[in-house]
């Protein structure tokens, strides 16, 4: 039993004696009998009975425990993860309308990371909630249309979650039209593509005309038409400029910035463009 249990001896009526006693401090006892003590260390008792000179006993034996400390184990709370990219109101302009979320790595035993996804259709609405993941980065599954979205992450060390992030917002924007303008390249020195005119004809359909630099005038490489199916806007062929490619897209959320990736005969440039 455990120390600081309380125990009671019992015993029977003894007959043909002269006296009883139990040692340990109990002394004589009459019986039968009780005795009612705190066990607080493994002990034997003896009850002697005697007749003249004739003497009888028995002897049982109470054994204590002792209970080793708890030990409590604390399992600290997680820090909170650091929200990588997307950037804070970032906007996709890519098919299908999904994206890919990352953010840091929290030290710790058996972290696992979560994100919370929400979609606006006039209110907020969850997209998706993840948990259990264990790797930084996370893509989500589409979203039906143009619409924004926010997120968050928080990390869990066992069964013990942290504090969530603050929410990050983001949408998406996959109209041609935005496209449109005279784009003009940020280095009025360049040698390469000097300007890019876009056209939106309607619905997804977009003219694309590139000028290369060219003395005394600038090189017209002519209209090439594309339907616009998400970011990167690729085009290739231009009626002056066969097997040249470009691939387009936008470099902020204002949709202020543009770059053009330009491939021919295996070379590369990259050029950047404000309106």
């Amino acid at each position: 039993m455990v120390s600081g249990s309380t125990v009671t001896l019992s015993w029977g009526a003894v007959t043909n004696a002269e006296s009883a006693e139990i040692d340990n401090g109990i002394g004589g006892v009459p019986t039968p009998g009780t005795h009612t003590y705190t066990a607080t260390s493994s002990r034997t008792f003896t009850l002697t009975a005697r007749c003249g000179s004739n003497t009888a006993t028995r002897q049982v034996t109470v054994n204590v425990f002792a209970i080793p400390p708890l030990t409590l184990i604390v399992i600290p709370t997680p820090v909170t993860p650091t929200q990588l990219s997307p950037a804070n109101g970032w906007v996709f302009r890519n098919f299908p309308r999904t994206a890919t979320f990352t953010w840091s790595t929290v030290s710790g035993s058996s972290i696992t990371y979560n994100i919370e996804i929400e979609i606006n259709t006039g209110t907020w609405t969850d997209h998706v909630v993840q948990t259990g993941l264990t790797g930084t980065s996370y893509t989500m599954p589409a979203f039906p249309g143009d619409n924004p979205g926010r997120w968050r992450v928080w990390a869990t060390a066992g069964s013990v979650a942290g504090n969530k992030s603050d929410w990050r917002t983001f949408s998406f924007n996959t109209s041609a039209s935005q496209y449109a303008g005279n784009w003009i390249n940020d280095d009025s020195a360049t040698t390469g593509i000097t300007k890019i005119v876009i056209t939106h004809l309607g619905g997804l359909n977009l003219s694309v005309r590139p000028y290369g630099k060219c003395l005394p005038t600038d090189c017209d490489w002519g209209a090439k038409n594309v339907s616009f199916g998400g970011e990167p806007l690729v085009v290739s062929d231009f009626p002056s400029a066969p097997g040249r490619t470009l691939s387009i897209t936008l470099q902020n959320p204002a949709g202020t910035s543009l770059r053009a990736v330009y491939t021919y005969a295996g070379n590369t440039h990259t050029y950047y463009f404000h309106k």
